[in-house]
């Protein structure tokens, strides 16, 4: 990533140790915003995305509040240009690229799908296909459940770039595989949907439910803040508990945050890309793919094995009840070029906060919020407040 960036092969990239990760690299939004008034507009290839963009009938410039933010409402599609772009001359090249909205940004029920301009899917760079654009990127965002706001500068995506096709990097060694995954028996790579209880502020929960809050200024701000300086959870979220039978209700269009019951250690030379269910799920829709990066899960200081992945869960059109164990989502493990060189202090972690560490989760809300009150109480309809 490194030398791409260094030759501009990948353009605009300001600090590209902030910008880098153990497997993929940042992008971040420009200033140039817009509204899709006729909605989303997937990729095609030709025309243009470009094209969608500079016609007023299909979208329309986004105005700044006077802080400098914009403000995003469910139910809208938004299109930003994002800072970096590919240079044309990866069109003669070898690299491919895969992207996906990062962690926290699905964690708060907000879809950001990568465009570059000239592909014919979202969140994918296929080289030979630049040549029908302009290199340019774009993200596209849709927030969900809650209203949020972004500024310039915001990272909500992340791109991986390989050398060959992404499917030549995919390790299919079973028992390899099987020795990531703790938790499992099975050497395939699915990950199910652990429902026992966890305890947080003295009160048990499975599963994290979004809910409007009661705030008059109810915007989500997009962007890493000190912590004092984060939301309440208590006003976004509700705990929703298992059953005796460890099953949940998932209720039609409610939108939950849930964990995996394997958990994962990676080492130095492998990365995962988290492929959700497809449709035989049936009536309930896993949102959100992603990457976990090289020593994810390694080194935690609880002194537990492993650590497990957040599932993103929506039930559609009717209500649905999840079991323990079920299975939700698939990893694809992928060889690394070269194995990454392990960041040992947080001056070569860049802005990284030792907190906001993933690796260490266990039931975890979105990095944009703060931590949870030390003692809460819940009421029966789930909502949470200090205790």
């Amino acid at each position: 990533m490194e030398v791409l960036t260094k030759n501009a092969f990948v353009q605009g990239v300001e600090n590209f140790k902030n910008a880098a990760d153990y497997s993929s690299i940042d992008l971040h939004l420009s200033s140039e915003g817009y509204k899709m008034v006729r909605g989303a507009i997937k990729p095609c290839g030709e025309p243009p995305y470009l094209s969608f963009i500079k016609d007023k009938t299909l979208a329309q410039p986004l105005k700044t509040t006077n802080d400098g933010h914009f403000e995003l409402n469910p139910g809208a599609c938004y299109a930003f240009r994002l800072k970096e772009s590919l240079s044309p001359n990866l069109c003669d090249s070898n690299i491919y690229g895969q992207a996906t909205a990062k962690s926290t940004v699905g964690r708060v029920d907000v879809i950001a799908r990568l465009i570059v301009d000239g592909m014919y899917q979202y969140d994918s760079m296929n080289p030979r296909y630049l040549k029908n654009g302009s290199g340019m990127m774009f993200l596209e965002i849709i927030p969900i459940s809650f209203d949020v706001r972004v500024k310039e500068g915001a990272k909500l995506s992340q791109l991986r770039l390989f050398h060959g096709k992404i499917e030549n990097a995919i390790i299919t060694d079973s028992g390899f595989i099987k020795s990531l995954l703790h938790g499992t028996d099975s050497p395939e790579g699915y990950l199910s949907v652990d429902l026992s209880h966890t305890t947080i502020g003295g009160c048990k929960v499975a599963a994290f439910r979004a809910r409007k809050p009661d705030l008059k200024d109810h915007y989500i701000d997009l962007w890493k803040k000190p912590q004092a300086e984060r939301h309440d959870p208590c006003q976004y979220w509700c705990f929703d508990k298992s059953d005796d039978g460890k099953k949940l209700k998932l209720h039609n269009g409610e939108f939950y945050l849930l964990k995996s019951k394997e958990r994962i250690t990676l080492p130095a030379g492998v990365a995962v890309y988290c492929r959700p269910m497809d449709e035989t799920l049936g009536e309930m829709r896993i949102h959100y793919a992603g990457f976990v990066h090289p020593y994810f899960g390694i080194d935690r200081t609880d002194g537990k094995i492993g650590t497990p992945l957040i599932f993103e869960v929506r039930a559609h059109n009717v209500d649905v009840t999840l079991a323990d164990g079920e299975r939700l989502a698939k990893l694809v493990f992928y060889r690394m070029s070269k194995s990454a060189a392990k960041k040992e202090t947080p001056e070569q972690n860049g802005e990284k906060d030792p907190e906001d560490d993933y690796g260490s989760q266990e039931l975890e809300l979105s990095k944009y919020f703060r931590k949870w009150p030390a003692k809460v109480k819940v009421d029966e309809s789930g909502r949470v407040t200090q205790a």
